[in-house]
């Protein structure tokens, strides 16, 4: 075993196994999507450096991005500000690998470290700004308040935090459909218990939604944990549009797939094509987007 996998195993021992194995099942399935994200790489940096213009964010200095993947918001941040020195964290080997070909194109002073965000290999007060984008909600909150305590030990007194995670305005909504979820969920094993021994799901690595699921980020949750640091939060929402015709398209080709009657696949089809009208009519956006900038002076 490799001696980094040793003191990753160490390091985790804290941890749930359940959540260690749906991590390193994460792993495993982003760096088997890289090939398909450096396909609609110019499209990913347009929004990200979209993102940093609309929450003004300027940092100078060390900045680091946590959860860095291969290296988008590493890229738009140096296309946008010359004066910084860039720090890439994530856990897969293959986007860092990733994320070095891209940034030695860009010509500009950039390190990559891996590790996991749960663990930084920092000294204290080290970053002037640390940017998150779409990694928080890959975590249980009780894992969510650690990474932010991380974030806060290595950030200077003066330093700003940017953080992009998909959410929405209603809290109270999203807080019952987190409820329902979980509750869904329990229902299944107990469905599924009739048919299978729910001791043997170490063997298909906890492979059910119920495990996988945890939760929804929420604003005001994460302005209090930023605030009690001594950051002051602002915080914005962007919608974003639905994709309705790839999403239409993929699931048509799911449904003609399926080995069902004509008049199944007749009403399945007709289902479709009621959401595509629905969708002219209402057009609905497609998720929200919550922008958070803290900044401590």
């Amino acid at each position: 075993m490799q001696l980094w996998l040793i003191i990753y195993i160490e390091a985790y021992t804290m941890l749930n196994k359940v959540y260690i194995l749906r991590k390193f099942k994460e792993i495993k399935e982003y760096e088997a999507r890289i090939s398909k994200r450096l396909e609609k790489l110019d499209e990913y940096i347009e929004g990200r450096v979209k993102k940093f213009e609309i929450m003004d964010f300027k940092p100078k200095g060390v900045v680091a991005d946590f959860g860095t993947g291969i290296g988008v918001d590493l890229i738009s941040l140096s296309r946008l500000h010359s004066d910084i020195e860039l720090v890439g964290i994530d856990i897969t080997s293959k986007g860092l690998k990733t994320a070095k070909e891209l940034m030695s194109k860009e010509g500009k002073e950039f390190h990559l470290v891996r590790a996991d965000i749960l663990f930084l290999p920092f000294k204290d007060n080290v970053f002037d700004a640390i940017n998150f984008s779409h990694v928080l909600h890959h975590h249980p909150f009780s894992l969510l308040k650690r990474i932010l305590e991380e974030a806060n030990r290595v950030a200077k007194k003066n330093s700003q935090i940017l953080i992009a995670e998909p959410s929405d305005l209603n809290e109270s909504y999203e807080f019952s459909r987190e409820i329902d979820n979980l509750w869904n969920g329990i229902v299944q094993l107990e469905k599924l218990s009739s048919i299978y021994n729910l001791k043997d799901l170490s063997k298909i690595g906890y492979d059910l939604h119920v495990f996988g699921y945890y939760g929804h980020i929420y604003p005001s949750i994460l302005k209090r944990l930023l605030e009690n640091y001594g950051f002051k939060v602002k915080t914005r929402f962007v919608s974003e549009s639905l994709q309705m015709n790839e999403i239409i398209d993929k699931m048509r080709k799911n449904i003609e797939s399926l080995i069902l009657d004509a008049g199944a696949k007749e009403y399945l089809i007709k289902r479709l094509e009621d959401i595509k009208e629905k969708y002219t009519i209402i057009k609905p956006p497609y998720k929200s987007t919550l922008y958070l900038k803290a900044v401590r002076d």
